[in-house]
Parts: structure tokens; sequence; C-alpha cells
């Protein structure tokens, strides 16, 4: 996989046929840091910095729910699995950006429902759920989720008939219109 996506870094476009662009942007990124050679270390850097990211993210939105001690727990726990902590966590793989943006839209998602009448963190929101988008398809889930919650949520129902819950859809849409594009584009 890491040989078929070190060709993304190599040939930059707004998508490809079978991922969108992210892993290309991350794997580029890691490169220019390692001093802009082609290695397997360089290639991987962006990786592991966003793992690191994510093991913080998920300590973040744990703690947030459930104390502290707990959020220890959920962040040791991410890198206790070794599919998240060795292949998306280190190798050039989609997966890695996608769970980065998932928690960071999580955790912009709490935020935001904390704070009615707010439109900046629902700008946030959609910004982060853009990267997951560009990221991985399987983003695509967040919003349904967050839909589903809302619903079926007595206490969260009245943030349906605001507009922070629609700005961050469009925002997100935005980031991501790219790859429509791209895909529409080339068949």
């Amino acid at each position: 996989d890491e040989a078929y996506h070190y060709l993304f870094a190599i040939h930059r476009d707004w998508s490809y046929y079978d991922h969108p662009p992210m892993v290309a942007v991350v794997e580029s990124l890691g490169m220019v840091l390692a001093g802009g050679r082609a290695s397997a270390p360089g290639l991987r850097l962006g990786f592991i910095a966003l793992f690191a990211g994510s093991t913080w993210l998920m300590a973040r939105l744990t703690t947030r729910s459930y104390g502290p001690r707990a959020g220890v727990f959920a962040a040791l726990g991410l890198n206790l699995t070794a599919y998240h902590s060795v292949a998306a966590g280190t190798f050039a793989l989609p997966d890695g950006p996608l769970l980065f943006f998932w928690l960071l839209t999580l955790d912009r998602l709490a935020v935001a429902l904390e704070s009615p009448g707010r439109l900046v963190p629902w700008l946030w929101v959609g910004l982060a759920w853009g990267g997951g988008l560009l990221s991985k398809y399987h983003a695509v889930f967040l919003p349904v989720g967050t839909l589903l919650y809302l619903g079926l949520e007595p206490s969260a129902r009245p943030w349906l008939r605001r507009p922070g819950p629609y700005l961050a859809l469009v925002i997100g849409l935005l980031v991501y219109a790219p790859v429509l594009a791209w895909n529409a584009e080339h068949g």
C-alpha cells in the first residue's frame, strides 16, 4: 500500500481513483519535514505526527465526558491496538488521517454542542469533517451518526432547528468539493 500511496505524493492531484487526496498531502508534508528526500521515514513522518495528535484527541474527548483517568486509559487503549498504533499510526495509509480528523470532528462537535447560540464552533466541525472526507470516504458516516444522535436524543433535538449543524454540513462539503469535481471530471 505504501508504494502505491507514494505515487500519490509524486503525482499530486485533487483526488485519485480510489482515494481522496489527504494521504498525498500528509506524505508530502512528511517528506518536506525530512529534508525533501523520498525515504520511508520521511514518507511516514506526517502519519506518526497525526497519530500523536489522535492520541491527544482521544484523551481529550474521553476526559471531557468521563474524567482524566478515563482519558489516560482511552489514549493508552488506542495505542495498544496494533492496527491503530502500528498500521494507521505509522504507515502511509489513509486510515491515519481519517482517525485524526474523525476524532477532531467529534472533539469540535462536543464543543459546538456545549455552545448554544454560537456558530463558530460549528465552522470548526465542518472544517474537521472536511478533513475527514479528504482522508477517506468513510467520513460520510460522521454526519449520519450526528443526525441520528440529534434526532434520537430528546435533549439534542433543538439543534435540528438551529443553523449550526447545517453550517457544518455545508462547510464540510465545500472542503470536499475539489474531490467531487475531480471525480465528475474523470468519470
